[in-house]
């Protein structure tokens, strides 16, 4: 009689076919995952647009019911902007292209320093009031729904354009300086008869994904386009776009 024999079975491996299968469902997760990524900054990228368009109308309205300049300030390097409402007895000074602008504060400028000296030389007679009428003074909104806005990294604010500055004005792409006062500040101008600066302001997602909001002057309405939308030389003759309220 034969003695007992203990049979052993080798531990069972994956064949070639179940690797492949396994691979293939891990490529086909990866290549969801990706695009989840950047769908997701999309909407934030679209939401700012639209939270941006809002509070543009909002300003436009405001300033209209409320009889008052406003401005928004845009600051490109901390990619933030702040609503401020103006007062004092001057309107403000909307230049039609930089150069006025330039040739526009520097006669601003002049004039200033003439004030200042005709005030100081009557001093002893009990002084005069400097010619602070000739700027606006302007401070943040107090409304709650113009609170200030920073937005969220990857966002950027990528670029403010109007007629004062001579091309689309950007923040340093190495990052913000150290002292604030040399952030990259841009202003838009609400005007209390009911009009606005014509504008274009550019939102990014840090990346590819950009969104231009072009501010209609007469009515305060903003056009959203997907994309960096070039300007026209002859202000946007035939631009369209998609219209927000």
């Amino acid at each position: 009689m034969s003695p007992n024999r203990r049979t052993t079975t080798a531990p069972a491996g994956f064949t070639l076919m179940e690797i492949l299968v396994v691979m293939a469902l891990l490529t086909l997760l990866l290549g969801m995952t990706i695009p989840y990524v950047g769908g997701v900054l999309g909407v934030q990228v679209r939401s700012a647009a639209r939270q941006l368009a809002g509070t543009i109308r909002y300003t436009f309205d405001e300033a209209v019911l409320e009889s008052s300049n406003f401005r928004i300030v845009f600051n490109l390097d901390r990619h933030a902007y702040t609503v401020e409402r103006c007062s004092g007895t001057s309107t403000a000074i909307l230049y039609r292209s930089a150069e006025e602008r330039e040739r526009g504060e520097e006669r601003l400028a002049e004039k200033l320093r003439r004030l200042e000296d005709y005030a100081q030389s009557r001093s002893g007679m009990g002084g005069l009031p400097l010619a602070d009428t000739l700027l606006q003074s302007c401070s943040q909104s107090q409304d709650p729904n113009l609170a200030p806005v920073i937005l969220e990294e990857p966002l950027t604010l990528l670029g403010v354009w109007t007629p004062q500055y001579p091309d689309v004005m950007r923040g340093d792409p190495d990052g913000p300086p150290d002292d604030p006062a040399e952030d990259q500040i841009v202003v838009v101008n609400f005007l209390k008869g009911g009009y606005v600066e014509r504008a274009f302001i550019y939102l990014s997602d840090g990346g590819d994904d950009i969104y231009t909001l072009e501010i209609e002057p007469l009515t305060g309405m903003v056009n959203m386009y997907n994309g960096e939308y070039e300007i026209p030389r002859e202000y946007w003759q035939n631009a369209r776009g998609r219209r927000w309220m």
